[in-house]
């Protein structure tokens, strides 16, 4: 066994220390810095949601969809779209691009391109998500609709590049 003093001396010689004591506290010093400057690279204005939140996202937008894609309720599902993107209510990002792509949808069936592609581009605006899988979908649905108008409008290369790019980000 060992003389404690020997591993005194040791510590001392090899880390250049005079009392290695100083050692642990070096350590849990170390550590709460490096937690705290993680916890300050972290968004802490981003507001976790709820299950409930999201549900009643999901309820509202697929409640809207079938008002859009009704034959006889388009205007207020039109009405009731922007009644929920210009609320003051905090909104998730899916939420504000689902809603966005309904007036993309409704848009190009009344044949109103350019406000189909404003929508669209405003849809690529979106940048946080949840997750990078469900951003790349959406991005990739929001260039898979300007890609389907400008081919509607009769501007093939715009639209080939705008479904390869779609493509390219889905994957």
């Amino acid at each position: 066994m060992m003389n404690p003093d020997y591993n005194h001396l040791r510590l001392v010689k090899y880390f250049g220390l005079k009392n290695y004591f100083f050692l642990p506290k070096a350590i849990l010093f170390f550590t709460i810095l490096c937690n705290t400057s993680l916890s300050a690279q972290l968004d802490t204005n981003k507001k976790p949601y709820s299950f409930y939140e999201i549900e009643e996202e999901k309820k509202i937008t697929t409640t809207i969809q079938r008002l859009v894609n009704s034959t006889d309720n388009r205007d207020e599902g039109y009405q009731l779209t922007h009644k929920e993107l210009n609320s003051k209510k905090f909104r998730s990002a899916r939420f504000k691009a689902d809603l966005n792509l309904i007036l993309v949808a409704y848009f190009n069936r009344k044949s109103e391109s350019d406000s189909s592609i404003y929508y669209a581009k405003k849809v690529l605006t979106f940048d946080n998500f949840s997750n990078d899988t469900l951003k790349n979908n959406i991005h990739g649905l929001a260039y898979h609709w300007l890609g389907t108008i400008n081919h509607s409008i009769g501007l093939y290369e715009k639209s080939k590049k705008w479904h390869l790019k779609g493509i390219e980000v889905s994957q």
